[in-house]
């Protein structure tokens, strides 16, 4: 589990690059138009909004584009033909994966929410609380969404699969 935690820690530092580079994309896209200028929207917040919209949807692009390529490499969450079917969601939240996707992406905003909190200068108790909300509410929306990732992933990987069967049988 140990080797795997730090494999999600490096690939991490990848999505992290991913979603500089989508922030990247979205000033070259999308700035030069000047949308919230002439929406007649505040600057600073509607630049926020979109910019942070744009970056992960392109992560999540980005995503969902390796994690096919992988779970057609590895078979991964593929029923073998003595298991009995499982809902795909159940095999993606029972595996060890996702589980690590999930400490992986804790440990990161636990880091950001105690180097926030203390530098915030706050009183420590609102410091904990904080820090524990933060953590606990921003890792489960997250376990969502790599869940979906996870999902969407797999049914693309089989579609390729079932792709290549048909090419193989004729």
């Amino acid at each position: 589990m140990w080797k795997l935690l730090l494999h999600k820690f490096g690939r991490s530092l990848l999505t992290i690059g991913a979603l500089i580079a989508g922030i990247f994309c979205w000033g070259l896209v999308i700035y030069p138009f000047n949308i919230p200028y002439l929406l007649h929207l505040p600057a600073e917040e509607t630049d926020a909004v979109i910019g942070t919209v744009f970056a992960l949807l392109f992560v999540c692009v980005a995503t969902v584009a390796v994690r096919t390529k992988w779970c057609l490499e590895e078979d991964l969450f593929l029923l073998s033909e003595d298991e009995k079917a499982r809902p795909l969601f159940l095999r993606v939240v029972t595996s060890e994966e996702w589980i690590a996707d999930g400490i992986v992406f804790a440990v990161w905003a636990l880091t950001l929410a105690v180097v926030s909190g203390i530098t915030s200068g706050a009183i420590w108790y609102r410091v904990v609380l904080g820090v524990v909300e933060l953590t606990l509410g921003s890792t489960a929306l997250f376990a969502v969404l790599d869940c979906v990732l996870y999902a969407i992933a797999r049914k693309r990987a089989d579609r390729r699969l079932r792709k290549l069967q048909r090419k193989r049988e004729q």
